[in-house]
């Protein structure tokens, strides 16, 4: 979780995807939350419903936000600073089924291809105190610019963009995502009951979120 986000457009540069349909997406994560107690879900009508379904940001994951579009569906948690890696990663092992999860932040880069319940391809760069750290592993994909990543800077070899690119080309959507303008198949919200909860829900009502 990355408590510093400040803005709608931030907390989307932590995303994940798979190439499944939303039902299969729904039913995963209805599972994980019918611990909790009895779990609602919603086919939501349009963009501006799914942000408000979505807003304020919390500090733990109460809700998902679910956008199908080109044969994927994106995975949004309400959780601030939250990638949702770990449900596409349980889909995937689920179903076989590619998936991707990605950040994009000014001092955390990473991005994921998952296929068939395994990481194939990792790559990340990340600050910590003043110093810039990389590291990959796996195959590079087609789409990668790999002479970037022999770069003396080591912020330079995986940068915001890199990751948006390769997220464009591995699905054909259009990254960074456009929650309020982009033409979704289908909306879906899911949400965990909260009668049961045993930590204070924090609420963050991002810059952007009007």
């Amino acid at each position: 979780m990355n408590r510093k986000v400040r803005s709608l457009s931030e907390h989307l540069c932590y995303i994940a995807l798979a190439q499944v349909d939303s039902a299969s997406f729904v039913q995963l994560l209805e599972g994980s939350f019918r611990r909790f107690g009895p779990v609602q879900k919603a086919v939501l009508p349009d963009n501006e419903s799914a942000l408000e379904f979505l807003l304020p940001l919390r500090s733990f994951t109460t809700r998902y936000l679910i956008l199908e579009t080109n044969g994927w569906c994106v995975c949004i948690s309400d959780m601030i600073g939250e990638n949702c890696f770990i449900d596409v990663y349980a889909l995937s092992r689920q179903t076989n089924c590619a998936a991707l999860a990605a950040e994009f932040g000014a001092t955390q880069r990473s991005f994921r291809y998952l296929r068939n319940g395994q990481v194939q391809r990792a790559v990340n760069c990340y600050r910590d105190g003043f110093d810039w750290y990389f590291d990959q592993m796996g195959a590079p994909l087609d789409c990668e610019a790999v002479d970037r990543y022999h770069r003396q800077d080591r912020a330079e070899r995986l940068t915001p963009d890199l990751v948006v690119h390769y997220l464009s080309r591995c699905s054909d959507i259009a990254f960074p995502l456009d929650v309020r303008h982009t033409q979704f198949s289908s909306i879906h919200g899911v949400q965990r009951s909260l009668d049961s909860l045993r930590a204070p829900l924090e609420q963050f009502y991002v810059d952007d979120e009007d």
